[in-house]
């Protein structure tokens, strides 16, 4: 456990931190363009604070997009190497074209705690620890290997977080889009540099064709000035 929880009551303690609580998914990409065959990865962040309980996030990917076989979520938080240091990315699972329902209930727990639970302080403030990656790690994690067959095209994966706030049960929903690149945008520069390479060759062809009509036409002129 991080040493700053050690002394915590609660795992939230800055103010209003037992009103009802308010939460948001915060997802990321190194990029959202990506060509057949590539792993499309998402960063995914949670943000908020207040009273939390039981949450769950379901995750929809986007249909006939990715290798299942090839293809994870990474999630949950523990010590590293049994350690007081924590890190995300403790439990990993294998990502079904179906979908998957993963519990947020876990991660940090001690005695007077009602549950485990990701949602803790980072600090004193009201920051808390799902707002931060540990050791280059978010606190969730999808890696999709495209399929080689994957049409181009826009396609979008859904995110509901659902959770209780000590008041009402919450239902928030997120979607992230990839843009999956055409043969046309994967090869934009050949294509382009091809088309300079083909257009040079015509203009050199007009211009070698213009030059021996006008040749032809000179000698012309002479042989019927010399009658």
């Amino acid at each position: 456990m991080p040493p700053h929880l050690q002394t915590r009551q609660y795992p939230q303690m800055a103010p209003y931190a037992k009103k009802p609580g308010a939460y948001s998914l915060v997802i990321s990409s190194s990029k959202s363009h990506i060509k057949p065959g590539d792993t499309a990865s998402l960063r995914i962040f949670i943000s908020g604070y207040g009273f939390i309980r039981q949450p769950k996030l379901r995750i929809q990917p986007p249909s006939e997009f990715f290798v299942e076989k090839e293809s994870n979520i990474l999630f949950d938080l523990g010590p590293e190497d049994g350690g007081s240091i924590v890190t995300w990315g403790k439990t990993c699972e294998p990502l079904l074209e179906d979908g998957i329902t993963i519990s947020l209930v876990g991660g940090i727990t001690k005695q007077g705690w009602e549950e485990p639970t990701f949602i803790i302080d980072e600090g004193n403030a009201n920051i808390i620890f799902t707002e931060f990656s540990t050791k280059g790690k978010a606190p969730i994690e999808l890696n999709l290997k495209t399929r080689d067959s994957v049409r181009p095209g826009t396609h979008t994966a859904t995110f509901v977080l659902t959770y209780y706030n000590g008041r009402d049960w919450v239902v928030q929903h997120n979607t992230y889009s990839f843009q999956i690149l055409s043969w046309y945008e994967r090869n934009q520069v050949p294509v382009w540099v091809s088309g300079i390479v083909v257009t040079l060759i015509l203009f050199l062809i007009t211009l070698v064709a213009d030059h021996h009509g006008i040749f032809t036409h000179s000698a012309t002129h002479c042989m019927t000035s010399s009658r």
